[in-house]
């Protein structure tokens, strides 16, 4: 279609957008509020982390014992090893007592729009449940926010599915590896937004 336009790619890409632009401009122009409530609400909150198993954290460290013993690095050794030496890391942390995993929630309201934010890479399966369960006409879910990055948010049945291995592209989002979080820390991710929203609907000030 670019060469059949006579466009460059850039060209056609700005056609597109100016296009849906103007498509909804006029409808828009008829629906002018000026008194949409405007409410943004950050919380600290917490969600169980993915648990480690002792059967993974003997695979990682077998990982890390490879990479120790090479003379040189090569490839991929210093990624491989942060991913793994992160789960060894996460082991001992959470036979410390550490079993939650903090983060950021943000929630706005604009009018009857709702956004709310979350770290991870998030399954879409936790976006529709949230989408389903706002109170708001339109709900986006932004990911990757909020602070840096947390590692993929996979389902129950993703992570089921996900043997963790010595083969780091092996099931890469539904292993532990990658999960900081899993499917317990990602529903209750989905019900504590699911809660804040709602708090914005029932009184626009609310906190």
């Amino acid at each position: 279609m670019d060469r059949l336009r006579g466009l460059t790619r850039t060209e056609e890409l700005g056609r597109r957008v100016a296009a849906a632009v103007f498509d909804v401009a006029e409808p828009m122009a008829g629906d002018i509020r000026t008194d949409a409530p405007l409410v943004h609400v950050v919380r600290q909150i917490d969600v169980p982390a993915r648990i480690v198993t002792d059967a993974e954290y003997a695979t990682a460290q077998k990982v890390c014992g490879e990479i120790d013993a090479k003379k040189n690095r090569a490839g991929w050794d210093t990624w491989v090893y942060r991913l793994y030496k992160g789960v060894c890391d996460r082991y001992q942390e959470q036979h410390n007592g550490k079993r939650t995993f903090a983060l950021e929630l943000h929630v706005l309201r604009l009018g009857e729009v709702a956004i709310a934010t979350n770290p991870f890479e998030l399954y879409v399966d936790y976006g529709v449940q949230i989408q389903a369960r706002s109170p708001a006409e339109q709900t986006f879910l932004i990911q990757l926010a909020a602070g840096p990055w947390s590692g993929y948010l996979p389902t129950a049945r993703a992570a089921a599915g996900g043997e963790f291995t010595a083969a780091p592209m092996n099931n890469y989002s539904a292993t532990v590896m990658t999960n900081l979080v899993g499917p317990e820390g990602g529903q209750s991710l989905v019900d504590q937004t699911v809660e804040a929203l709602h708090a914005l609907w029932a009184s626009p000030g609310a906190k």
